[in-house]
């Protein structure tokens, strides 16, 4: 992804965990957020987005 500020910043989704990991944040480095089971469905089938 790239912020609005034009920095790059990773985001990972993992098969066998419930949170995300985003990587390179502006100012913060780096944080594991954990999602909702509808949020982490949604974010491993990008096939299905509209």
């Amino acid at each position: 992804m790239t912020t609005r500020s034009g920095h790059d910043v990773d985001l990972y989704v993992y098969e066998n965990d419930n949170h995300i990991a985003l990587k390179n944040l502006p100012l913060i480095g780096n944080i594991q957020l954990p999602l909702s089971d509808k949020e982490l469905y949604w974010l491993r089938h990008p096939e299905e987005w509209e």
